[in-house]
């Protein structure tokens, strides 16, 4: 018996479907020849991993400054030197740039009594990331007031959307920030995709490669939506060879089917399991048999509010970030 063909499912239903929606698939699946299955996710984030890290960060800091209280600065040295490496070993922590500004300022506590030049430049790193903040009680500021902002320009490729984090905070494409050491992350859907320390000395561009959602996947149907009419919307740049997008029907015991290649859809049809046919849009729907429900459910990614209530089904999870490769071209490094 030869194998069927796959069609990956994208089910554009305001609510999971009731075991009537789910025989009627089944229906259509058997009379057409073809195997149906949920698109494909990707390996999840390692959550418990990247907590415990966080967890490790914050625990030398404390340490580190608690041996600071007590006069210990050779311990406290040495703690901040393990911060600092965990840190820019894992940049794909989200508050990295936070946890970093912190070790700087506590370096520059270490060093205010012996060396107030290397004080001050530490706070000034501390500024760069974080912002200037208010100077404690005794102290004096750490950034100059002359310190000039310039527009950095973050350019991504590869992706079709994506979001930036720079320093922590979600940002545009173009930055206006101090020169200096900065933290970037880039989050494709709700994932890391990319993160990493970066260096911005000059008005500029830093250009960041980043792989595009897996075709098939929950991410690369993201924003598929269908509108009161039962016309499906495809937003460009789908990569899935061969899909199928379902919706409920305006009739019980109908459902609106779309076939689509890539970002490519045909006409939308509507199915009544009871005859296991087609019925053109618009005509009375026939009542739905009964069928054994049909199980291997998996819903989609993210989607766009239609018209209706219709909504595309959200999953996802952090994933680790893969190694890629930062250009900048303001300046030499």
């Amino acid at each position: 018996m030869p194998a069927l063909a796959t069609l990956t499912l994208v089910w554009l239903g305001a609510r999971q479907p009731d075991p009537a929606a789910s025989a009627t698939l089944a229906a259509w699946a058997e009379a057409n020849a073809v195997r149906l299955e949920g698109p494909r996710h990707e390996m999840p984030a390692e959550t418990a991993r990247e907590a415990s890290i966080a967890g490790r960060c914050e625990t030398l800091l404390d340490q580190a400054r608690d041996q600071l209280q007590a006069g210990d600065e050779a311990s406290a040295g040495a703690l901040l030197a393990e911060l600092d490496q965990t840190l820019r070993a894992h940049p794909e922590l989200l508050q990295a740039g936070w946890l970093m500004a912190e070790r700087y300022r506590a370096e520059a506590r270490l060093l205010r009594s012996t060396s107030p030049d290397g004080a001050m430049a530490w706070g000034q790193r501390a500024d760069i990331i974080e912002g200037t903040r208010a100077a404690a009680f005794g102290e004096t500021a750490t950034t100059p007031a002359s310190a000039a902002k310039i527009r950095v320009e973050l350019v991504v490729h590869g992706a079709r959307r994506h979001e930036i984090a720079w320093d922590g905070v979600l940002s545009s494409d173009d930055v206006s920030t101090l020169p200096g050491e900065h933290h970037l992350v880039v989050l494709r859907g709700a994932r890391v995709a990319w993160a990493g320390w970066v260096s911005a000395l000059a008005p500029g561009k830093i250009d960041v490669w980043v792989p595009d959602a897996p075709a098939c996947s929950a991410e690369d149907f993201e924003r598929v939506a269908v509108d009161a009419a039962m016309r499906v919307s495809v937003p460009p740049g789908v990569r899935c060879g061969s899909w199928l997008a379902a919706s409920p029907g305006p009739r019980p015991g109908t459902l609106s089917l779309t076939r689509c290649h890539a970002d490519q859809c045909e006409p939308s049809t509507l199915f009544s399991g009871a005859l296991g046919q087609a019925a053109a849009p618009g005509e009375p729907a026939d009542k739905t048999s009964v069928l054994p429900a049909w199980a291997a459910w998996t819903l989609a990614g993210a989607g766009v509010v239609a018209a209706t209530s219709f909504v595309l089904w959200r999953t996802g999870a952090f994933e680790t970030a893969p190694e890629s490769k930062v250009l900048y071209d303001g300046t030499n490094l």
